[in-house]
């Protein structure tokens, strides 16, 4: 396996396989990180970001990179016409569209303009839970040769959405790379319920139903959603439960691991962040000061012996899941697609606020593991990868335009396509001012001499 970090590389061999990820975001950077590090030892591979609003601060490039190749790497961030001078010098066999949908169809513009009837393979995916699967994805990634899901149950649902719109793209499953396998006699993945506190075990030890013993709990995760829950009320009942548990027990390390800090950018615009909300219930008197601590960098530093995951809909509850951590999705503010967290029902995982101030942890089904996520089917990918390196070698890819004529791409691209070259090509401080709502650009205006 060979990396690269922007440099130019020597020509091709007929074996290697060269693959360049493209990302825009922290979760889209993870992910497509991740996913490098699946493919063949033979592949050579690259990875850049693709500047715009939501690009990731150093910090939350660092953390998204960790346990990757590219863990020491100085990922470079690309401007549109930049990343079409990298196209030209590096010759990638195949591009792995890591990104936001319009930068992902951004991206599918220029890979074929540059390519031409050369241009590299394209292959992408979603970075976390994708369910239901939506129209409005795959429109976004039509010109694409392969589309990458992570469940059994989202293979069905993306296959059934992409003959609905007439398209023929391989829907290929792969497990989300970066979920850690369970360890052995890990007792979630077991079907363990655990608890702790006033209605559970104390002490140095907890027992699970098989008679087994597992570490007493001695930390409790919170990772939040960016969109969900919606409202400030919502988000402050969560941290209010937190206090609540870390109050009962002051033996309990309560964190809140953020994706990012107030400030940063994240994937998902995030309007009530929970390090300001929790500053501000401090501020208040309303949360102990140093019942609840807020956490960054990677979740997986957050789990050890004793650790327990809460949250409303994050994919941080597979990572856990996966790892043999005791999980608790709340349901208090609703499950179901609005939410995002639909996928989680039949799960055995959901549980309330109250059992989050009581530390209760739910016991997963292992039918529902199987089917979301926690399946034990080999990776569709790496293959996939090296037949379409070998296609576009031989130039038997579809041309991305024939399939954009099958109607399947949303209305104004133009007008769409322009708006995300400006943001990811113009200056800073013109980023800035476009981010302005529309009446504060427009007074700015009526105030220039």
């Amino acid at each position: 396996m060979t990396l690269s970090t922007g440099v130019q590389l020597a020509p091709a061999t007929t074996t290697s396989v060269r693959v360049l990820a493209v990302a825009d975001s922290d979760s889209y950077l993870k992910w497509g990180a991740s996913t490098l590090a699946t493919l063949s030892d033979d592949a050579t591979l690259d990875l850049v970001l693709l500047r715009s609003p939501i690009l990731p601060s150093a910090d939350q490039r660092a953390a998204a990179v960790t346990g990757t190749p590219f863990a020491d790497a100085d990922v470079p961030v690309l401007t549109p016409r930049a990343l079409c001078a990298h196209l030209r010098a590096t010759d990638p066999d195949v591009v792995l569209l890591s990104a936001t949908g319009p930068v992902a169809e951004l991206v599918v513009r220029l890979v074929e303009r540059v390519g031409g009837s050369r241009r590299p393979a394209l292959a992408g995916g979603l970075p976390g839970m994708s369910y239901p699967a939506t129209l409005r994805a795959l429109r976004f990634r039509a010109g694409q040769d392969a589309f990458v899901v992570h469940s059994l149950r989202e293979r069905r649902e993306f296959a059934a959405v992409a003959a609905q719109l007439g398209l023929d793209l391989p829907v290929l499953l792969a497990p989300l790379p970066f979920l850690a396998p369970s360890p052995p006699g890990a007792p979630v993945s077991s079907g363990t319920s655990v608890s702790s506190g006033a209605s559970g075990a104390t002490g140095p030890s907890r027992s699970t139903d098989d008679g087994r013993t597992s570490p007493a709990l001695s930390r409790v995760v919170f990772a939040p959603q960016a969109k969900m829950p919606v409202t400030r009320a919502h988000r402050e009942q969560i941290l209010h439960a937190l206090a609540r548990l870390a109050d009962d027990r002051p033996d309990v390390d309560v964190v809140v691991k953020v994706r990012g800090l107030a400030g940063e950018a994240q994937t998902h615009h995030e309007a009530f962040p929970f390090d300001v909300l929790l500053a501000d219930l401090v501020a208040a008197g309303g949360v102990p000061s140093g019942a609840v601590r807020v956490a960054t960098g990677p979740l997986a530093d957050q789990f050890g012996p004793g650790s327990a995951l809460v949250t409303v809909s994050s994919t941080a509850a597979l990572e856990s899941l996966a790892a043999g951590i005791p999980t608790l999705v709340l349901e208090d503010f609703g499950v179901n697609e609005r939410m995002l967290n639909a996928v989680f029902l039949g799960s055995g995982c959901l549980g309330t606020l109250d059992d989050l101030a009581a530390g209760r942890f739910g016991v997963p089904d292992p039918r529902w593991l199987e089917d979301n996520y926690l399946h034990d089917t080999p990776s569709e990918l790496p293959d996939a990868i090296v037949q379409l390196a070998a296609a576009r070698r031989r130039g038997g890819l579809t041309p991305p335009r024939t399939r954009r004529t099958r109607g399947v791409v949303l209305g104004r691209v133009r007008r769409r396509l322009m708006r995300t070259f400006v943001r990811s090509q113009a200056p800073q401080w013109l980023l800035a001012v476009l981010d302005l709502p529309g009446r504060v650009r427009r007074s700015l205006a009526a105030a220039r001499p």
